[in-house]
C-alpha cells in the first residue's frame, strides 16, 4: 500500500471516528431530552395494560393522569431520527376529495384519539415509508394526504375507528369524514391463504383500491399488507358495507376474509367508492332539519338528546370534551348504493365454508362454556330430520310419552325438546329450546281447549290464576293470551365469537281442560305475522345485545370482552333485562316496523342513551345500570365518550339491508326466520294398522324381505317403521303399532315390501298399499290390503306410451289407446297464433280408489281459436293466456272434466293435488296480482276451481296463502305444508296449510309463506332450482341446474331437505350424502332439465332435454354411483306427475285436434 493510500486510509477513519462520536453525542442529548417523554410513554402503556387486564377504574385513574388527552403520536417522536425507519402502526390517509386545507383531523376509536399530520407539513415520513412500501410508491404524492406515525390498537381483535373534525368548538358542533374497520396485521396471512384457495396461483383479483390508484393485482401476502397502510374512500366503502347483517365480524381471521375476498371482489363496491368521492356526500354534518337528512354528505349526525334537559349529550370527560355526541345516519343514496351490495354480499359470506360449520354433532349441553372451534363461524348449520323411526332398534322405537310434538326434529334455526312425564293425572313437561341463529327470541305458551281452535284467555285457566303451571311465574311479559317463559339467546356464536349457549331449560304443568300447548318463539323475522304481542322480546334484545353491546364494545377496542359481558350478565339476567329495554324504548319503538331504518336507529340511539346516561351519573335501571357498567368497565368513561358516535354502527349497517326491497330474496338469517316458530304439543295415542296380502297371492310378495310402513299425518312430520319380512314370506303378519302418534287430523298409513338389491343401484318394490286418508283419532281399526307389482324398477325398465287425450265427436274428453306417442317438442313447436300452445306450467295428479275417482291436473299457456272458450280473466280479447283443467284419470275421461273459470294474462299458474284422495287440500296459484301470488282451493268432489281475483267475482274469492316468489314448482307436503321454489332467487319456501282461508287483505299478513335457503353450492343452498318432489317420507327433493359457468363450475344435482329447509342425508352411498350429481346429463353440456318426480318406493324420475332429445331417468336414492337406474329416451313431454302405482302422467307439447 503506498503512503498516498495510507493517508486517505487514515483520513477515512479519522472521519468514521468523529462522526460516530456526534452520533454518541446526539443519542445522549435525545435521551436527556427525552426523559419526561418516555414516562409519559411509560405511563401510557400501564394504562393499556391495566385497561387489558380489567382493572376498576378508580385503580386505573391512579397512574393514568392524562387519560383524556390527544394521542398525537408525531410529538412524541419528534426526536426520532428521520434516517430510521417508519414507525409501527403508521397509517396514512388520502382525503383528497374534501376541503382539508383548514381542518384538523382526529383518529378515534378503540379506546384511543390520534391527531392526523398534513403530509405536507412532514414529507420525511412518507418517504420513509416508501422505502418498504411498495404499494405508497405506486400511488401520486396528491392522493396520500395525511398520517399518524405510531398508532397502537388491539392486535387480537377489531376495532372500529372513525375521523372527524371540529366545525365550532364552542358550539360543540362537528363532522365525520368516515369510518374505519380496524384489522389486526396478524388477519392479514389468513386472508392471503383463503385468497390462495379461490386463486392458487397468479395475480389475485384487483382490488378496487388498486385498481383506483392504476397499481396491478396483488400477487403476495406483503402486497395485501401494504394496502392496510392507507385509508382511504375504499376503506370506508368497506366499512360501510362490511357493517351489513350477518357480515360484520369480531373475529380478526374471519373479518379479514370477508373484507378482502367478499366485500373488496364485490363489484358494487367501486361503485360506492365513486359515490363516495363526489362532493355531495362528504362528511356527514350535523342535521340541519330535526329528524330529516341532510341533503348532502354520506350521512347526517344526528344529535343525541338529553331526555332530562332536552338538549344534545355532551363529551365531558374525554378528549373531544365539549363535541355534542351525535349518531350518524345514511344518506338515502348511501343506502341505494349499498343496500344490494349488502344483501348479495351476506349471501356468498353463507355460502362460504370457511365461515361456518356444520353443528350438527356439536350441540352443547345445559352448562357447557363457549366453543372455541367456533372462532370465526359466521353460520352455522346441521341436518334435518323428515320423520320419525320407530323401527326396531330406530331412534324413536318403543314406547312413548302421552304428550308429543306434531312436528319433530329442528326448524331453519330453532329446535324445541319435550320431555313428558305423568304426575298423577297431570302431564308435566321439562322442555329445551335450541337457538342456532345469531339472534334472541321470546318464548311463550298458549292453551287450548281439545278441538278449539281459539287459544284460552290465561285469566280463565285456574291453574295460571293459582301460578301452578311455571312455578315462580313472572307474569310481567304476559299478554292475554300468551305465557311469557323466557328469554332465549343464541347458541353457538354472536358476529363470529363463541358464546355461552343459550338454552332454555324449563317446565310447565300441562292444564286439566287443556288438550293442545301451542309454544312460541318469537323476534325478528319474516313470512307471516300472527303472533305480534310476543316479538318485542326478541326484537329488543338482538338490536341492542347482537348489534348494540358488540359495536360499542368494538369501537373501544374490547371487542374480546364479549364473551365476558354474555357470561356475567345478558344470559343470568337475560328476562329482566328484556322488561327494562321495553319499558325504556317502547315509546322510541312504537310505529316503526323492523323492515324500517328507524327502527335499527332507534334502537342504537336508545343504547347511546343509556350509556351517556350512566357516564352523566344519571340513574337507570337495575340491569342496564348493570349492563352498561360492564360496557364501560371494559375501558373508561372518557374513551366511551369518545367512541360514543360509533356504537350504533352495526345497527346502522342493518339498516342497509333492511331499506332493500328485496331483502328476502337473501340468505339473511333474519329474513330467514319466521316472526314466530310455532310448535304444538298434543295429546297421543298408539295407532295399530292391520296389514293383508294381496287377494291373488296366498302369501306376501315371495321375494320380499323388508317392509316399510309409513304414517303421514296432518301437521306432523311422518312416522315410519322398517320391519323385517319373515321367511319364508306367510299368508299374515301382525299388526305394525306406532307408539304415542300425535292425535288431531287425518292420517295416510302406506306400506311398501321391498327387497333388499344386490348391488344399491337396483332395489326393488314388489308390493304396496294405503289406507287412504282417515281420522286420527284412534277410533278406527285401520287396515291395508297390498297389490304386488309385477314390473320392478332396474336396468331394464322402460316406460312406454299407452293412451292420451282426445276428443270425441260430440267435444268431449276420451283417453285414446290407439294414438301414437307424442313427437312435438320444443324443436318444433309452433307457438303464436290462434289454436297454438307456447308454455306448460305444470300437472299433478290424485289417486283413484275403490270410493274416490281419480283426476289429473294440468296448466298450460295457449290460445284458443275460439274467443268463447278460455276467456281472459276480467275481459280483454284473445291472446296466449295461462289456463287449467281437471280429467278423470279413469276409462271415462270426460267425468269431472272441468275446464278454469278463464284465462289468465299474467303468466306463471301452478297447480297442485294431494296424491291421497284429500277432497279439499288441492290448490292452484293465482297470478292475477303479481304482488300478492295467493293459492286458491281446487275440490274435487266434485271438481271446482275457485275463481281467481282477476275475473272480479262475487264474493271475492278467499285465499289459503301468499308467497313471496313466483314459484317454479309448487308441491303439497304431506304434513300439510305448501313448498315451492323460485329459480330466480335460489330459494325455497314453505307455509303450513291453514284451517280457515281469509281475505286477500288479511292474507298477506297472516299467510304469508316463510323463505328458507339461498344461493350456494354447500348443503342446505341451492344454486338455480328448476323442480322439486316430495318423497314418501317427507324429504324434499330439489333439482338444481346449478351454474355451468361457475369457476369451478356447479354440476346440476338432486339436493334433499327437510320441511325446515336443513339439508338432509338422504343419498348415503353418493360423496355428500345430501346430494345427487346428474353427471350423465350434464349441464355444461347443455342439458336442460323440465321437470322431476318421485313414486312410493323411492324412485326419482327426472325429465330432461338436450337438442331436440327427450330422455326420463329414473334414480334410487341408494345408488352408489351417479348414471341412472334406466332412462327412456324419445319421452317428448314438458311435464310429468307419477301416481302411486308408477304410472306417469305427462303433459305434452301437442295440441289436442278438434
Amino acid at each position: 500500500m503506498g503512503k498516498n493510500q495510507v493517508g486517505r486510509a487514515r483520513l477515512q477513519l479519522k472521519k468514521r471516528s468523529r462522526r460516530t462520536a456526534r452520533v454518541a453525542k446526539e443519542r445522549r442529548r435525545r435521551q436527556e431530552q427525552g426523559t419526561a417523554l418516555d414516562r409519559e410513554v411509560r405511563r401510557f402503556r400501564r394504562r393499556l395494560a391495566a385497561v387489558r387486564k380489567g382493572l376498576r377504574r378508580r385503580d386505573f385513574l391512579v397512574g393514568a393522569a392524562s387519560a383524556g388527552a390527544v394521542l398525537g403520536a408525531p410529538a412524541l417522536l419528534a426526536g426520532c431520527s428521520h434516517d430510521e425507519d417508519v414507525q409501527p402502526g403508521t397509517i396514512f390517509f388520502n382525503l383528497s376529495h374534501e376541503d382539508y386545507a383548514n381542518k384538523t383531523y382526529t383518529l378515534t376509536g378503540a379506546g384511543k384519539t390520534y391527531r392526523l399530520t398534513k403530509v405536507s407539513d412532514q414529507p420525511e415520513v412518507l418517504r420513509r415509508a416508501r422505502r418498504r412500501n411498495s404499494f405508497l410508491r405506486s400511488i401520486p404524492d396528491s392522493q396520500i394526504t395525511h398520517h399518524v406515525e405510531g398508532t397502537s390498537y388491539d392486535t387480537t381483535g377489531v376495532s372500529l375507528l372513525y375521523l372527524g373534525s371540529d366545525l365550532d368548538p364552542t358550539a360543540g358542533t362537528w363532522e365525520m369524514s368516515s369510518v374505519y374497520v380496524q384489522l389486526p396485521p396478524s388477519s392479514v396471512g389468513h386472508a392471503y391463504r383463503q385468497a390462495r384457495l379461490r386463486t392458487p396461483s397468479g395475480p389475485l383479483p384487483l382490488s378496487p383500491k388498486r385498481q383506483m390508484y392504476g397499481i396491478a393485482p396483488a400477487r403476495t401476502e406483503e402486497d395485501l399488507r401494504e394496502e392496510q397502510a392507507l385509508y382511504d374512500v375504499n376503506a370506508q366503502a368497506a366499512a360501510i358495507l362490511s357493517g351489513g347483517p350477518d357480515l360484520f365480524s369480531l373475529d380478526p381471521n374471519s373479518a379479514a376474509h370477508i373484507q378482502t375476498n367478499h366485500v373488496n371482489n364485490d363489484p358494487d363496491l367501486g361503485t360506492l367508492v365513486r359515490a363516495l368521492q363526489r362532493p355531495e356526500y362528504g362528511p356527514a354534518q350535523p342535521e340541519t332539519s330535526p329528524g330529516k337528512t341532510n341533503p348532502t354528505g354520506w350521512g347526517t349526525l344526528t344529535p343525541v338528546i338529553d331526555d332530562s334537559t332536552g338538549q344534545p349529550f355532551k363529551n365531558k370527560k374525554g378528549t373531544h370534551a365539549g363535541r355534542n355526541q351525535y349518531i350518524p345516519v345514511f344518506h338515502p343514496d348511501i343506502v341505494s348504493f349499498a343496500g344490494q351490495a349488502v344483501a348479495r354480499l351476506s349471501s356468498t359470506v353463507k355460502d362460504d365454508p370457511s365461515l361456518g360449520a356444520d353443528v350438527t354433532a356439536m350441540i352443547p349441553k345445559p352448562g357447557d362454556p363457549a366453543n372455541p372451534a367456533l372462532a370465526g363461524a359466521m353460520w352455522v348449520r346441521r341436518d334435518g330430520v323428515s320423520f320419525v323411526d320407530q323401527s326396531p332398534g330406530g331412534t324413536q322405537s318403543g314406547s312413548g310419552p302421552a304428550m308429543a310434538l306434531k312436528q319433530i326434529g329442528p326448524q331453519n334455526g330453532l329446535q324445541v325438546l319435550p320431555t313428558v312425564a305423568q304426575n298423577g293425572n297431570t302431564p308435566q313437561v321439562s322442555m329445551e329450546v335450541d337457538n342456532f341463529y345469531v339472534r334472541f327470541l321470546g318464548v311463550y305458551l298458549q292453551f287450548f281447549q281439545p278441538g278449539s281452535q281459539t287459544p284460552l284467555t290465561l285469566s280463565t285457566i285456574p291453574e295460571y290464576t293459582a301460578g301452578t303451571i311455571i312455578s315462580g311465574h313472572d307474569p310481567c311479559l304476559d299478554t292475554a293470551t300468551e305465557m311469557f317463559v323466557s328469554v332465549l339467546g343464541p347458541m353457538f356464536t354472536v358476529l363470529a365469537i363463541p358464546i355461552l349457549p343459550g338454552f332454555i331449560t324449563t317446565s310447565f304443568k300441562v292444564p286439566a281442560s287443556v288438550g293442545t300447548v301451542r309454544i312460541l318463539a318469537s323476534g325478528i323475522g319474516a313470512g307471516s305475522n300472527n303472533y305480534p304481542d310476543t316479538l318485542v322480546v326478541g326484537e329488543v334484545m338482538t338490536g341492542l345485545i347482537n348489534y348494540g353491546v358488540t359495536a360499542a364494545l368494538c369501537a373501544v377496542g374490547a371487542a374480546a370482552g364479549f364473551s365476558v359481558v354474555m357470561r356475567t350478565v345478558v344470559v343470568p339476567f337475560a328476562n329482566a333485562l328484556a322488561q327494562e329495554f321495553i319499558a325504556a324504548l317502547s315509546s322510541s319503538l312504537d310505529g316503526k316496523g323492523i323492515y324500517t331504518a328507524g327502527f335499527w336507529a332507534a334502537q342504537g340511539l336508545g343504547l347511546l342513551k343509556f350509556i351517556l346516561a350512566f357516564t352523566s351519573g344519571k340513574g337507570l335501571t337495575q340491569y342496564i345500570q348493570d349492563l352498561v357498567a360492564a360496557i364501560v368497565g371494559a375501558t373508561t368513561e372518557a374513551e366511551i365518550e369518545d367512541c360514543a358516535p360509533i356504537v350504533g354502527w352495526i345497527l346502522l349497517g342493518i339498516s342497509l339491508a333492511v331499506g332493500v326491497a328485496n331483502l328476502l330474496e337473501t340468505s339473511i338469517e333474519i329474513a330467514e326466520s319466521p316472526w314466530t316458530y310455532v310448535n304444538d304439543l298434543v295429546f297421543t295415542y298408539d295407532l295399530s294398522v292391520a296389514i293383508a296380502r294381496d287377494p291373488n297371492d296366498s302369501t306376501f310378495p315371495a321375494q320380499a324381505d323388508h317392509y316399510t310402513v309409513t304414517a303421514l299425518i296432518d301437521d306432523g312430520t311422518p312416522y315410519v317403521q322398517t320391519l323385517p319380512v319373515p321367511q319364508p314370506p306367510p299368508a299374515t303378519l301382525d299388526p305394525v303399532v306406532f307408539r304415542s302418534v300425535p292425535r288431531g287430523g287425518m292420517v295416510n298409513v302406506s306400506v311398501a315390501f321391498n327387497q333388499v338389491p344386490s348391488g344399491p343401484s337396483e332395489a326393488i318394490l314388489l308390493g304396496k298399499g294405503t289406507t287412504g286418508l282417515i281420522p286420527n283419532d284412534g277410533t278406527g281399526n285401520p287396515a291395508i290390503t297390498i297389490e304386488e307389482l309385477k314390473y320392478p324398477i332396474n336396468g331394464s325398465t322402460k316406460y312406454q306410451h299407452r293412451q292420451k287425450t282426445a276428443l270425441d265427436g260430440g267435444g268431449n274428453h276420451v283417453w285414446s289407446l290407439t294414438a301414437p306417442a307424442p313427437t312435438v317438442n320444443l324443436s318444433n313447436l309452433v307457438c303464436g297464433t290462434a289454436g297454438t300452445l307456447c308454455n306448460f306450467r305444470s300437472i299433478t295428479v290424485r289417486q283413484g280408489t275403490a270410493t274416490d275417482p281419480g283426476y289429473v291436473g294440468y296448466v298450460w299457456q295457449g290460445q284458443s281459436t275460439d274467443p268463447s272458450q278460455g276467456p281472459t280473466c276480467g275481459g280483454g280479447g284473445p291472446a296466449q293466456l295461462d289456463q287449467m283443467a281437471n280429467l278423470n284419470t279413469g276409462a271415462t275421461a270426460q267425468q269431472g272434466y272441468l275446464a278454469g273459470p278463464c284465462g289468465l294474462a299474467n303468466a306463471g299458474v301452478m297447480l297442485s293435488y294431494s296424491l291421497l284422495t284429500h277432497g279439499t287440500s288441492n290448490f292452484y296459484l293465482d297470478t292475477s296480482n303479481q304482488n300478492a301470488l295467493h293459492l286458491r282451493q281446487v275440490t274435487l268432489a266434485p271438481p271446482g276451481f275457485e275463481p281467481p281475483s282477476a275475473s272480479n267475482p262475487s264474493p271475492a274469492s278467499q285465499s289459503w296463502g301468499v308467497l313471496n316468489f313466483m314459484p317454479d314448482a309448487l308441491l303439497l307436503h304431506p304434513a300439510g305444508h305448501f313448498v315451492s321454489i323460485s329459480n330466480a332467487n335460489h330459494k325455497m319456501e314453505t307455509l303450513k296449510i291453514p284451517t280457515t282461508s281469509l281475505p286477500d287483505d288479511q292474507a298477506v299478513l297472516h299467510l304469508l309463506a316463510q323463505p328458507k335457503s339461498g344461493k350456494g353450492s354447500r348443503p342446505g343452498l341451492m344454486t338455480s332450482p328448476v323442480a322439486a318432489a316430495v318423497a314418501p317420507d317427507g324429504t324434499i327433493l330439489v333439482l338444481e341446474f346449478g351454474d355451468p359457468t361457475a369457476s369451478p363450475p356447479l354440476p346440476a344435482r338432486i339436493q334433499a331437505f327437510d320441511i325446515g329447509g336443513n339439508p338432509k342425508q338422504f343419498f348415503p352411498q353418493q360423496p355428500s350424502p345430501y346430494v345427487l350429481e346428474l353427471t350423465a346429463t350434464p349441464n355444461q353440456a347443455g342439458w336442460q332439465f323440465l321437470d322431476m318426480a318421485i313414486e312410493y318406493g323411492g324412485f326419482i324420475y327426472v325429465l330432461s332435454h338436450l337438442d331436440g332429445t327427450y330422455q326420463l331417468d329414473i334414480y334410487s336414492p341408494g345408488q352408489s354411483g351417479t348414471n341412472p337406474i334406466s332412462s327412456t329416451t324419445s319421452f317428448n313431454a314438458a311435464k310429468i306427475a307419477v301416481d302411486f302405482w308408477r304410472n306417469v302422467y305427462t303433459l305434452n307439447y301437442e295440441v289436442i285436434p278438434t
